[in-house]
């Protein structure tokens, strides 16, 4: 059986939980709201933004990606990218031995283009799924990027942080790697880092 990799982005590739409260913060300080600390203490990427956007009162559901872009220009302005701890040797790895691998994530396009252009690793990957092409919650954005690499659902692995990916992921029937602070799972495997695992490790899930 053919093993193929999705990865989330924000948590699982990079470790961006600072930024995403400053960025977050500086929104809601423009509209003279104090943002609780523990907001994102410990489980920032665990918040969705229509969770935070629910803190404003009033919102339309057509004013919400107005406001999702602004607290993502503001993010783009703090935020300087940067692999999790041995995650680029284990893409090599992947990619030497031919694992097809795709990155599905709820981020704007805009800001998964930030982020690419930052770390310089999207040649290892044959497709993004983004927020633009899929807008539901739950697993479809799992299973288009599993649909796009030709791969059962089954012999997907996916690594993600939120608890609500970990979720969407396994819902899909995809198995699923916790990354540090991401909510556990009967099935889920939880590493803080890249340093130690490899593609054989991944192949003994999906057997």
């Amino acid at each position: 059986m053919t093993l193929n990799v999705i990865f989330g982005l924000n948590g699982a590739m990079i470790d961006d939980s600072v930024e995403q409260y400053q960025a977050w913060k500086a929104f809601f300080q423009r509209r003279g709201i104090s943002l609780p600390k523990e907001s994102h203490k410990g489980r920032s990427n665990d918040l969705h933004d229509e969770e935070m956007i629910g803190r404003l009162p009033g919102n339309k559901p057509e004013e919400i990606r107005k406001i999702i872009n602004e607290k993502e220009e503001i993010y783009r302005k703090i935020c300087t990218p940067i692999l999790i701890e041995g995650l680029l040797g284990f893409l090599e790895a992947l990619k030497r031995e031919g694992v097809p691998m795709a990155i599905a994530t709820k981020t704007s396009p805009e800001t998964v283009a930030f982020i690419m252009d930052h770390l310089k690793v999207i040649d290892y990957f044959e497709y993004i799924v983004d927020d633009a092409q899929i807008h539901s919650a739950g697993p479809s954005l799992y299973i288009e990027a599993a649909n796009r690499l030709g791969a059962d659902p089954k012999h997907c692995v996916v690594f993600e942080k939120s608890s609500a990916g970990l979720a969407s992921a396994k819902k899909a029937g995809m198995k699923v790697i916790r990354i540090a602070s991401g909510a556990p799972g009967k099935d889920s495997k939880a590493i803080s880092d890249y340093t130690t695992i490899t593609p054989a490790d991944l192949r003994k899930l999906i057997r």
